[in-house]
């Protein structure tokens, strides 16, 4: 049976509305922690989970890539695209709000006795229209468990 070896919370907001962060084709990182795994045993992994909302004004893809590690030697353990039709494109000019969340495991990760996670948000280039925009809650959370 697998033991809960370490947990951790990157709560970036957690209010609606208080941030006002264009998404851009450029990845911006929106979370990151580190799990303590020094008293891991064999079958380590690391269970995690998301949420970001934003705003948009047209059809719109939304982009999370959560990377192990930092950096050039970063690795990209989980990537989803969550694309949203907005209800009318033609002269609408209204605000829309749709959140992204979703789960993921990296499942045997090098035990480096410290794992970063970070999780990065960004758009397609065909979305540069939409006017995205980051305006909270965030939240990214991660569980390290092994046997």
């Amino acid at each position: 049976m697998a033991k809960l070896v370490d947990e951790q919370v990157s709560q970036a907001e957690n209010e609606l509305g208080v941030l006002d962060i264009p998404i851009t084709s450029t990845p911006e990182m929106f979370a990151t922690l580190g799990l303590d795994t020094s008293s891991a045993g064999p079958n380590l992994r690391v269970e995690f989970n998301y949420t970001l909302q934003y705003s948009f004004v047209r059809s719109a893809s939304v982009l999370i890539s959560v990377y192990r590690g930092e950096g050039a030697d970063a690795v990209l353990v989980f990537q989803t695209e969550q694309s949203i039709p907005a209800p009318s494109t033609k002269g609408n000019h209204t605000v829309y709000r749709a959140p992204i969340s979703s789960n993921g495991v990296d499942y045997l990760p090098p035990n480096t006795d410290f794992i970063i996670y970070q999780a990065f948000v960004s758009s397609p280039e065909h979305s540069k229209h939409a006017k995205l925009t980051r305006i909270g809650p965030e939240s990214f959370a991660a569980r390290a468990y092994s046997d």
